[in-house]
């Protein structure tokens, strides 16, 4: 196992459904696989349902929400002890959201814990499973609540998600919260009493996501590309398993002709070309494009395996450059990208190769152009909440240069893609 998991982050693999491998390969996975049902990638698709209305108000897009924290001293000096040890364990909570409440909600730190620093702006997960039992534990239909604050400008995630969006990706609803936190039996003023801050407030891609994004949401969900998210009581993995032995017995400057007629057996080309061309007009440096690890698996029964994006706050950033190559970019090595073997392979196609290209085109046309704009009306809705939160991590000059780089970011990747697309 853990050679498998060290093996996916090196080859930068996305995974694809074992569920149709002939029984005459993979012989000593034939068994395993066996138990599960078999793909039809030929039968009509059915509609998926669609992002549920009982938590659009969470999610409303341009528009910042306010959620409602109160706990006890205990519990957040409890909630520190863990930040200390890097631990992401939970402390209880209640939470509110436009007059309604949730006693038994549960608190976490979440991002990398390698990198959570002495600043007081933290990152969250509110829980509504942990106490009331994973089958029952929801707020409005969700499992839980995602805040993330990354970067000067917190919209990066709202940027790359629309861009995914509306390129035809399912992808993440993104706005912003107000996030309030009172310790209520301390009047000491170490304590948080109130306003805490403002945060990207991103959907979580679970079991949930699936059933909203998914005609059938039964299949097996990961992410980083090796971390099972559903079915674990089953625990059958052998889709990665199966995939990585395809990439694995794939010479990579050799004859590529089975790789090709195999790959559209387990996975959607046309969503993985068009996956790949939206991170690459982003120049996404630490996600699956260029071979980092911030993205998801889902084996969709009617698609095979396909990509979901997460985590895509390097959009306009420095890690993504402006001149970064479309079709070869190995992103930000400290962070963990390397060379994705698997795109490597499947570029070199011809026919791929040209629809990728065509992909890029229609999506910076579509979408990513026009961002400036959007970059410049938000930073004016959320200007007030950034000058107003008491733990913010930069100077309200930091974010307007960082408001006008993104802008300027945007017209310097444009004109490199329209020179490269025009050869």
């Amino acid at each position: 196992m853990i050679i498998r998991i060290v093996a996916v982050f090196i080859l930068g693999l996305p995974l694809a459904g074992c569920l149709t491998a002939p029984p005459d390969e993979f012989d000593e996975k034939s068994d395993e696989c066996a138990l599960l049902p078999r793909l039809n990638l030929d039968s009509v698709a059915v509609e998926a349902p669609g992002p549920s209305e009982k938590n659009a108000s969470i999610y409303a897009a341009h528009t910042t929400v306010d959620f409602r924290i109160e706990l006890t001293a205990y519990a957040w000096d409890t909630l520190m002890k863990y930040k200390e040890q890097r631990r992401k364990s939970v402390v209880p909570a209640i939470f509110e959201f436009d007059g309604e409440r949730v006693m038994t909600a549960a608190l976490r730190l979440k991002g990398n814990s390698e990198r959570w620093g002495p600043d007081k702006k933290n990152q969250f997960v509110i829980r509504f499973d942990y106490f009331n039992g994973e089958a029952k534990g929801r707020f409005r239909g969700l499992r839980r609540l995602n805040l993330d604050h990354e970067g000067l400008s917190p919209l990066r995630n709202q940027l790359g998600m629309r861009v995914m969006s509306e390129a035809g990706i399912p992808a993440p609803r993104v706005n912003h919260a107000r996030l309030h936190i009172t310790v209520t039996d301390s009047d000491d003023p170490a304590y948080p009493h109130g306003y805490y801050g403002l945060y990207e407030n991103i959907e979580v891609i679970d079991r949930e996501f699936l059933e909203d994004r998914f005609a059938d949401p039964t299949g097996n969900l990961y992410k980083h590309g090796n971390e099972l998210k559903t079915n674990k009581d089953i625990g059958n993995v052998c889709d990665l398993d199966l995939l990585y032995q395809l990439v694995e017995d794939t010479d990579v400057d050799g004859d590529h002709s089975a790789f090709w007629a195999r790959l559209p057996q387990l996975t959607d080309i046309d969503w993985l070309l068009t996956y790949m061309a939206a991170e690459a007009v982003m120049a996404l440096g630490d996600n699956h494009w260029a071979g980092g690890n911030n993205f998801y698996y889902y084996n969709d029964p009617q698609r095979g395996m396909v990509l979901l994006p997460w985590d895509v706050d390097d959009i306009l950033s420095p890690v993504s450059p402006p001149q970064a190559d479309i079709y070869d970019f190995s992103g930000v090595v400290r962070l963990g990208a390397l060379p994705n073997r698997l795109w490597a392979v499947a570029r070199e196609n011809p026919a791929w190769r040209d629809q990728f290209a065509a992909e890029v085109a229609r999506i910076t046309n579509l979408s990513f152009r026009g961002l400036g704009p959007v970059i410049g009306a938000e930073c004016a809705r959320i200007r007030e909440d950034v000058m107003g939160d008491p733990n913010r991590r930069f100077t309200m000059d930091d974010f307007d240069w960082d408001c006008d780089h993104m802008q300027q970011r945007v017209s310097d990747r444009t004109d490199y893609l329209d020179g490269v697309l025009a050869n």
